[in-house]
């Protein structure tokens, strides 16, 4: 579907959560703390990295832990 530019400029955007700020930190954190142990090292950081882009494009499911 191709939106004209008065629909693009019209259209409201969700608020984002700055969750995704703490989520990017994390992704970036496991790259760096793990980097001998291969497949949880990647699979940490697609998880952390995925969760926050889902997060920065306006997801709905925030989850915060400490």
């Amino acid at each position: 579907m191709v939106e004209s530019l008065e629909d693009h400029q019209t259209r409201q955007v969700k608020p984002r959560s700055k969750a995704w700020i703490f989520y990017a930190v994390l992704a970036v954190v496991t790259l760096v703390a793990l980097p001998g142990a291969g497949a949880v090292m990647l699979l940490g950081t697609a998880l952390f990295g995925g969760y926050a882009w889902y997060l920065y494009r306006g997801g709905s499911i925030v989850i915060w832990f400490w």
